[in-house]
């Protein structure tokens, strides 16, 4: 698998740590680990997205989730995980198509998307309409 930057392994290996690391503190403030650290792990290697970041966010949502357990309003959980589970097949079969490098830009540009969506300040009403399609947008 090539890489869009040519460093060397031990060197790729520890500066994807760092990355990790600095996105599972940056986590912990609330604005999440996939807007920093998984654009830059596909710059180093497109082999460390989706799995890796995908598995880092599933342990920080567990932790999280069990912390916070009280306040999960559940009926609009529900509702965005019918329209993430929709979406996710059509992911995995759109992806198993995609070249790495293709898609390691495809994945950075989404991520640099919904960065720019976030600082734009639109505010969306919290209805069943809109968790459906944030479900289906976050699958």
């Amino acid at each position: 698998m090539e890489t869009l930057l040519n460093l060397g392994l031990p060197l790729q290996i520890m500066l994807a740590l760092s990355l990790i690391f600095a996105g599972a503190v940056q986590g912990s403030t609330g604005f999440g680990f996939g807007m920093l650290g998984a654009p830059l792990l596909a710059m180093i290697d497109p082999g460390l997205v989706p799995a890796p970041v995908l598995m880092t966010g599933l342990i920080i949502t567990l932790s999280t989730s069990i912390r916070e357990r009280q306040a999960i309003d559940r009926r609009g959980l529900t509702i965005s995980l019918a329209g993430r589970l929709i979406a996710t097949g059509l992911a995995v079969a759109t992806l198993s198509m995609l070249d790495p490098v293709a898609f390691s830009y495809l994945f950075a540009a989404v991520i640099l998307f919904a960065v720019v969506l976030s600082a734009s300040g639109i505010k969306v009403a919290h209805n069943a309409a809109t968790l459906i399609v944030a479900g289906l947008a976050s699958g």
